[in-house]
């Protein structure tokens, strides 16, 4: 029998291989589990108090249906919404997927958008695979997670991501 493993499985994973450090640690360090639903208003959240920079890194950005993208175009906009007022925003989104079709197809509209809006936009090279999920805020505030941008993610999908205030961390990755 497959037994699943709570949600905080993931956290507690991380604390163990010494990813968050521990409350005795001397950093700033402080992160909120932002699973299933509660992922999308946190980000928004943070994005719309970005005052320097967001970097995101993301897998797959996919405008599926129109009538079900309005929850993406938001966050979308959102990052466009922070370009226009000055913070500088770069989004990387992978450029293969093994599947029939390649995420910078799957992506291309998203990452259009984006482009239109202003945003610097780029995909990695063909011969690697960013599977990555994250997003750097004000070289400080990290999204980090399993959640695509897309509407399964943000509706039906179980995700498991966090939010974590760590300069050092988020140093980290933006140097990675």
């Amino acid at each position: 029998m497959i037994q699943h493993l709570p949600k905080l499985a993931f956290i507690l994973a991380l604390l163990l291989v010494g990813f968050i450090p521990d409350s005795g640690s001397k950093t700033d360090t402080h992160w909120t589990l932002t699973a299933d639903r509660d992922y999308l208003p946190a980000l928004l959240e943070d994005l719309r108090s970005a005052k320097k920079s967001v970097t995101v890194t993301m897998y797959l950005i996919q405008m599926e249906d129109p009538e079900r993208h309005s929850l993406l175009k938001g966050l979308l906009d959102e990052l466009i919404a922070c370009q226009k007022r000055g913070v500088a925003v770069s989004v990387l989104a992978e450029a293969t997927i093994p599947r029939d079709e390649e995420p910078a197809i799957r992506s291309s509209g998203a990452l259009h958008y984006l482009a239109k809006g202003g945003v610097a936009v780029f995909t990695d090279s063909p011969t690697t695979i960013t599977h990555s999920k994250v997003v750097v805020i004000d070289e400080a505030i990290v999204h980090l997670g399993s959640s695509n941008w897309t509407y399964s993610a943000f509706m039906k999908n179980h995700e498991c991501n966090l939010r974590i205030r760590d300069p050092e961390l988020a140093r980290q990755l933006l140097d990675a």
